[in-house]
This record gives C-alpha cells, sequence and structure tokens, in this order.
C-alpha cells in the first residue's frame, strides 16, 4: 500500500513536470523570433547598403582627384565585410538557412573590392602621370625653342604638338570621351610622327621622350580606369543584398506565422492545464517529500552547473584574448601600409627621375669624351657645354636633386616606422605569457601605445613617466592589461579634443601607473559593476563585458590592485598598483639618489 502510494504519487509529479515543460514549450514556439534580433539585422543590411553607396561614391571622387587619400576606398570594405559578418552570425544563431544568399553577398563584395583594389592602383599611376606631364612637357618645349639652325622650324612644330597634347591629356584625364581619347591619340601620333624622323643625337629627343611616355601612360590608364568604373558599378552588390532582405523577411514572416499558430495551441492548452490544477492541487503536500528529494538533486545539477560555468568563463576569457589579438593585428596591418604606401611612392619617383640623371651622366661622358680627343673641334665642345648646361640647368631649376634627396629621405623615414612597428610588436606579443621576469612597465605601455596606435588614432597622448624600478611580472599580461585600458579610454571619448594621459609613479614599495581620459565619464550606478563579469555599456555585438574583468583578475594575480574614479561629462581615471621587491626598490632609490 505504502509503496503504491509512491508510486502514485511519483506519477503525479511527473505528469505535472510534463504538464509544465508542454506549457514552457508551448510559450516559447509562441515568441516567435527576437524583435530585438530582427531589428539588429535590418540595420546591418541598411549600413552595407549605406556603405556601399558611400564606397561608390569615394570611387567616383578618386576618378574626379577629390579624395587627398585612398581611405574612402578602403574604409567601407573593412566595415561591409564586418557588418556582414555580423549578419552571418545572426542567421547561424537564428537558424535563418540563408547561407547561398550570403555567399552571393560576400562574393559580389570581394569581385568589387578586386576590381577597386586594381582601379585604385591604375589611379595612382594616372595621378603620378598627370601630376609630372605639365612640367616633362615644359622641359621639352623649353629644349626644343631654344633650338637654332636648320633644325628650329622642325623643334617649333614638335613643341607646338606638345603643347595641343599637353591640353588633350588633361582634358582626357576629366571628360574620358571617345573624342577626347580621339583627340589626344590623334595629338600623341604626331608627337611620334615628328619625333620618329628626329636625329637621335638630338639634344630635345630625350625630354620629348619623356614627356610621351607620360602622355601615353594618361591614355592607356584613363582608358583602363574607365574599364574598371565600368565593372564595379556592374557588380550586382544591390541586388544580392535585395536577396539576402528577402530571404531575412520571409524567414521572419514564417516565424511570425508559426508563432500565431502556437499561441493559439498555448491558449487552448492553458485553458485544459488550470482545470487539472484544481484536480491535482490536493496532491501537494503528498508530494513534499519527494520534492525535497528534487530539491537535492538539482541542488547538485546547480553544482554542475556552477563548474559548467567556470569552463565557460575560461573559455570566454580566451576568445576575449583572440579578439584583443585580432584587434591588434587589424591595428598593426593598417599602420604598416601607411608609410609602405609612401615608401613605394617614393621610390617610384626616384625611378622615373633616373631618366634625368642618365642624361646628365651621358651629356657629361660625351663632353669628357670631346675633351680627350688628341685634337679637339671647338664647335663640338662648344655644343656638347651648351646641351650639358642646359641639363644642368634644368636640374637647378626643376630642383631634380633636391627632390631625390627628400624622396630618399622619406623613404627611409618610411621604412624606420615599419621598423619600429615589428619591434614593438615583437615586445608586445611574446609567446611565454605565463613566464614572469624582470619588467619595466614604461617598455611596456610604450609598446602598447605603438601597437594600440589604431585605435587612439585622433586621441593626443601625454606622458608622465616617473621614475620607476623594474617589477617582477608576465610581461604580455601586463601588456594585455594596458592595452585594454588605453583602448577602452579611447573609446570613451567621443569628441574631437581626446587626451589619454599615461603615468607612472613610485609609491612606497608599489608601482603605480593611471591611465586617464577626458571622455564622458561612468555613471555612478555603473562604477560598482565595472569589474564584474559580462557587465558592459556598449551595444550587442560591440563588447563581451569581459575586458575588465580579465584586467581585473591578472592584476589580482600579480598581487596588485586596480582602482577607478570617474566623473560624468569629464573623465575617467584608472590606477593599477602593482608590488614591486623590497630590494628593487631600494636599490633603484639609491641609483636615483647618486644620479641627482
Amino acid at each position: 500500500m505504502k509503496a503504491a502510494g509512491i508510486f502514485r504519487r511519483t506519477g503525479i509529479a511527473l505528469a505535472a513536470a510534463a504538464a509544465l515543460g508542454l506549457l514552457g514549450l508551448l510559450y516559447d514556439k509562441s515568441q516567435g523570433a527576437p524583435p530585438g534580433m530582427r531589428a539588429v539585422v535590418q540595420d546591418d543590411l541598411r549600413l552595407i547598403n549605406q556603405l556601399d553607396s558611400d564606397w561608390n561614391v569615394g570611387v567616383m571622387s578618386a576618378k574626379v582627384g577629390l579624395n587627398e587619400s585612398y581611405d574612402p576606398l578602403v574604409v567601407p570594405a573593412q566595415n561591409i565585410a564586418a557588418a556582414i559578418a555580423r549578419v552571418s552570425r545572426h542567421q547561424a544563431e537564428q537558424g535563418a538557412g540563408i547561407d547561398a544568399q550570403l555567399s552571393a553577398l560576400r562574393q559580389a563584395f570581394t569581385q568589387k573590392g578586386d576590381l577597386v583594389d586594381n582601379f585604385k592602383s591604375h589611379n595612382s599611376i594616372l595621378r603620378n602621370s598627370l601630376r609630372y606631364l605639365p612640367a616633362a612637357a615644359q622641359e621639352a618645349r623649353d629644349a626644343l625653342l631654344a633650338m637654332r639652325g636648320p633644325e628650329a622650324a622642325r623643334a617649333q612644330a614638335l613643341a607646338a604638338a606638345i603643347a595641343e597634347s599637353v591640353d588633350d591629356a588633361a582634358r582626357y584625364a576629366v571628360i574620358p570621351e571617345a573624342s577626347q581619347q580621339q583627340a589626344l591619340e590623334q595629338a600623341i601620333a604626331r608627337v611620334e610622327d615628328l619625333l620618329r624622323t628626329w636625329p637621335e643625337a638630338g639634344g630635345a629627343r630625350e625630354p620629348a621622350a619623356i614627356y610621351l611616355n607620360h602622355a601615353r601612360t594618361v591614355l592607356r590608364q584613363v582608358n583602363d580606369e574607365g574599364d574598371l568604373l565600368a565593372g564595379i558599378l556592374k557588380v550586382r552588390t544591390v541586388g544580392a543584398l535585395q536577396q539576402v532582405n528577402t530571404a531575412y523577411e520571409a524567414f521572419y514572416g514564417q516565424r511570425s506565422a508559426d508563432a500565431e499558430m502556437w499561441r493559439k495551441a498555448l491558449v487552448v492548452y492553458s485553458a485544459i492545464l488550470l482545470a487539472l490544477v484544481a484536480w491535482t492541487a490536493w496532491h501537494l503536500r503528498q508530494s513534499y517529500r519527494l520534492l525535497e528529494q528534487r530539491v537535492k538533486e538539482r541542488t547538485q545539477e546547480l553544482g554542475d552547473a556552477l563548474e559548467s560555468l567556470h569552463e565557460s568563463e575560461a573559455q570566454l576569457i580566451q576568445s576575449e584574448k583572440m579578439s584583443s589579438l585580432g584587434q591588434m593585428v587589424a591595428g598593426v596591418a593598417h599602420e604598416i601600409n601607411t608609410p609602405l604606401a609612401y615608401v613605394r611612392s617614393s621610390m617610384e619617383t626616384v625611378s622615373e627621375q633616373l631618366g634625368d640623371v642618365q642624361s646628365l651622366v651621358r651629356q657629361s661622358n660625351a663632353l669628357l669624351a670631346a675633351l680627350d680627343a688628341e685634337t679637339p673641334d671647338p664647335d663640338a665642345l662648344q655644343a656638347h657645354y651648351r646641351e650639358l648646361a642646359d641639363i644642368a640647368g634644368a636640374f637647378e631649376q626643376h630642383g631634380i636633386v633636391q627632390e631625390l634627396r627628400n624622396l630618399t629621405r622619406e623613404g627611409l623615414h618610411g621604412l624606420d616606422q615599419i621598423g619600429d612597428i615589428v619591434v614593438n610588436l615583437k615586445n608586445f606579443s611574446r609567446l611565454d605569457r605565463g613566464k614572469t621576469m624582470k619588467f619595466d612597465l614604461r617598455e611596456g605601455l610604450e609598446s602598447t601605445l605603438t601597437i594600440a596606435r589604431g585605435a587612439i588614432k585622433g586621441c593626443r597622448i601625454v606622458k608622465r613617466y616617473g621614475s620607476i624600478p623594474r617589477i617582477e611580472c608576465a610581461p604580455s599580461q601586463m601588456n594585455q592589461v594596458f592595452l585594454n585600458l588605453v583602448t577602452n579610454a579611447a573609446q570613451a571619448i567621443g569628441h574631437d579634443m581626446g587626451v589619454i594621459t599615461v603615468s607612472t609613479a613610485l609609491e612606497g614599495t608599489m608601482v603605480r601607473v593611471d591611465v586617464q581620459d577626458n571622455g564622458a565619464g561612468i555613471p555612478e550606478e555603473n562604477l560598482r559593476r565595472i569589474f564584474d563579469p559580462f557587465f558592459t555599456t556598449k551595444e550587442i555585438g560591440k563588447g563581451t563585458g569581459l575586458g575588465l574583468s580579465i584586467v581585473y583578475k591578472i592584476v589580482k594575480e600579480h598581487g596588485g590592485t586596480i582602482g577607478v574614479e570617474s566623473l560624468v561629462g569629464q573623465g575617467t581615471t584608472f590606477t593599477v598598483r602593482l608590488p614591486a621587491c623590497a630590494e628593487d626598490v631600494a636599490a633603484h632609490v639609491e641609483a636615483e639618489e647618486a644620479l641627482a
């Protein structure tokens, strides 16, 4: 009889659990797609469309020479890739099943990105030729118009043809129409015909040939650039984006219809369940002991869940580290590309100027050969001297030697910048993350500021390094702490007068590091939770809430403390204090006193 009561109570409990489980299932099914997630996806799709339009505007601006740099051709592609990645992640989480449409969208933007990169290269070459075309034409015309004797008439005709082709090249670069192209081709052909019968030893042949190369480059690059521009505009990014949007709307529409059906089922089931509740109410007292046992089991499950949560926390911490590494690598790539671009530009210009230097050397050798002859010809000497004087005068007039010196200096400066970034990256990303050693925190701060240059771009950095001893720590972990604090400071600044102040000082046996910004500040209610895991005030998808929690954990593991002071509208200061060995502090103080 007792066993029968136990079985009966167990059956009732199981039935109640099944009924509640079914209720929960129906409720979950009736909710449909989260409206917030749908809004996030729609915002990202609108953002991709806007970025695509901005990209097209940037390409057209580069075409007509309105851009001061090629950032409008690079930045939209990066932002579009990030937005597509977010949309892909959302669709995977929701199970939308539109991988084919997203793949087509990625392929369309990849194709467009390749065409834009090719366009940027052609546009750079075109700009360079357009910049040097007038100077090359003027140099050739000066040499031609200075000629006397029987070739003077032909020289004037060639000079006139060059002047006409300069205007045609400028017009064609701005208005790449078929009529302008034909006019430029005819002008180049006239110069080629006149130059084809020009004497090989003619003094003006070399500058005229240099100018002709620039004119041909303009003709070729404008044609290629026009083809690339047409190809860019033909890429079906808008159509692919519309297909993704249509697929998402169909998915969410189906989810809404299914949710409505489940809501009706929930209403019917709830009515039935309420009737059963009245019937089963009196059984609840008898199930007290069974519930007590279930509480114990639940406690065990919660313990297991807590252990699983700790494992998940470790995985999330590793994910945050990889996220920081990704941001760092993107910033380093951008910082290396910038000096590399003008190093390449400088070297290309130097290569173009070598033709003028070669002409000077060749004419100097000719003059020396005439001087070394057994019976020097005065007329030949005078002719060689005049030509050498003209070339040297052109060097002096155009400042070619100074320009070559400046270009070489700029190239070496760019290489030094790249070397500095590589050294700081090596110092920042040590592989022995868990190994402790003597480390000067100021070196870590310098490496961090260099690596984070892309993230803190636009902020003025103020360094107030006080004299401090080295401490025993894991350098890579300390660099991670500094990178997080400096990046957070830059993100907290929402105006164009941003200042980040980094300072160090010695307080007794503690080394103090302050990272201060003049950003928006942190409200009082958030200061108490700032180091809690998963707490973040950033938008969805822009922060995990683990950055400062990891910083807190690293500082604590090193026996230090971290604090924060903030005033809304004025800024925030994070203060890190780390212990130094008493002997190291004493030796440091003694050394400082000796220097004083």
